[in-house]
């Protein structure tokens, strides 16, 4: 009963933080005679069932939420300040359900990363044909989210430095570094206003973020702050996130070109026109 009662307690808590959300950011959209706007009722019953992303989302707004009021945008009580660690668990425990809920069912573990294998681009980190171990090497990550997962495209580019500590988990990685890495989001434009889309916010609101209007989705580019910390980010096939290790060595601007136009062109569903381009701006800015 006690367990109940405090879910109960976090919904109405978290459903009320939404709601101020809203308020604050959204009061030109906001029809008063209908209510809220639908995109933010889905995120208003994020405890029904709702869709993984719908509860990233939440979170996203609940964290931002903590941060104006330790920056004093945002005035409460200070007893009340240690709820924010107590919503986030309780968020958290909810994504956990919806990864098992969500989890591919048709994965095949023998077949993934072959195609990289066989291309001779680098080192799979996921699957059953992964190194045992971790390469002790020099080298370019990279993490990709297919739109399979979310209908959100994310690729994430990182050289690895003595900050950068990889493991293995189930079928891929957990990830953790404090160097400087470049995000590039592909999305409808309509989702970039979604809170959880332009993930890490202190990249995708820094002056060097750049924007490309492709035919079907729009293109976001951004670097990370390099006082930013990565830690434990679980890249996982199992929900659509594939992580390859380039080596850095002559043939790495070659190699990374190849792959991502390749990643563009296949499951980005992009055109040659407008993927060129776009692969051009990332390997200029990452390497």
């Amino acid at each position: 009963m006690k367990k109940c009662a405090r879910k109960k307690d976090y919904d109405r808590r978290i459903i009320s933080i939404v709601k101020s959300h809203l308020l604050i950011f959204g009061t030109d959209l906001l029809d008063l005679n209908l209510g809220p706007l639908p995109f933010y009722q889905e995120l208003l019953n994020f405890n029904k069932t709702s869709p993984r992303n719908i509860v990233e989302r939440v979170l996203s707004i609940v964290r931002a939420n903590e941060t104006m009021l330790k920056e004093g945008l945002l005035v409460r009580k200070k007893e009340e300040m240690g709820e924010f660690s107590k919503l986030e668990n309780y968020l958290l425990s909810l994504l956990d359900i919806r990864n098992k809920e969500q989890a591919r069912t048709n994965i095949v573990p023998k077949t993934l990363g072959l195609s990289f294998i066989r291309k001779n681009l680098g080192f799979p980190l996921f699957g059953y044909h992964r190194p045992e171990s971790i390469p002790n090497i020099q080298g370019l990550l990279v993490c990709y989210q297919s739109m399979a997962g979310d209908g959100i495209g994310r690729i994430e580019l990182l050289i690895m430095d003595k900050s950068t500590q990889i493991q293995y988990k189930n079928l891929g990685i957990i990830l953790s570094s404090n160097s400087q890495s470049l995000h590039c989001v592909l999305a409808k434009q309509a989702e970039l206003s979604y809170p959880g889309t332009l993930i890490p916010k202190t990249a995708f609101t820094a002056k060097n973020t750049s924007h490309y209007t492709l035919s079907k989705r729009v293109a976001v580019l951004a670097a990370s702050k390099k006082k930013f910390k990565l830690k434990n980010k679980i890249f996982d096939p199992l929900y659509y996130q594939y992580s390859y290790l380039f080596i850095a060595d002559n043939s790495l601007r070659f190699k990374l070109t190849r792959f991502l136009l390749d990643l563009f062109l296949g499951s980005l569903e992009l055109h040659t026109w407008e993927a060129e381009p776009l692969v051009a701006k990332i390997i200029q800015r990452v390497l």
